[in-house]
């Protein structure tokens, strides 16, 4: 993951743009960056309005999504916003590191969310269900439960009562 912020960090200084606030980043790589997923995808950023209005100047084309302003640079989605919600929203518990920002795990969660009418969240939110699984889970409790599958299969919503 250090590899891909580096790689970030020099486009973005390849074509100029020199920010004023570390970057939030948010989506795929934020969720490889918690230990989620493995794979990349696009490279989504939020950014600050000042930075934003900076980057307009140098005549990218703006994209408007229901109100979200936002900037395509090469394989990186650049967001005023996202859901409307700012910068200043998402960048609360973020992690910082020295160049960038990382969205917290809740708001990471949050933005999922948000979009859950979008198959590709809707997935994502099921590979966090399985992460929250896999990590979390009293393994004891676990294997107490798969003992007993075939009479919470046979009984009235799961439920056995005990004596």
């Amino acid at each position: 993951m250090k590899k891909v912020l580096i790689e970030i960090n020099n486009y973005l200084l390849d074509r100029k743009i020199f920010l004023c606030a570390k970057p939030i980043v948010i989506g795929d790589n934020a969720m490889c960056w918690h230990g989620i997923k493995r794979e990349k995808g696009t490279t989504e950023l939020i950014i600050n309005n000042e930075d934003f209005e900076m980057i307009r100047e140098k005549q990218y084309t703006i994209k408007d999504v229901w109100g979200d302003l936002g900037v395509k640079i090469g394989k990186m989605d650049i967001w005023r916003s996202y859901s409307l919600f700012d910068y200043d929203f998402y960048s609360k518990g973020a992690i910082e590191l020295e160049s960038f920002l990382i969205i917290s795990f809740e708001q990471l969660i949050f933005t999922k969310i948000l979009k859950m009418d979008n198959k590709k969240d809707l997935d994502d939110l099921e590979i966090i269900k399985d992460y929250y699984f896999r990590t979390f889970r009293n393994n004891e409790y676990v294997l107490n439960a798969l003992s007993s599958y075939g009479k919470y299969k046979e009984s009235p919503n799961g439920i056995v009562y005990l004596s």
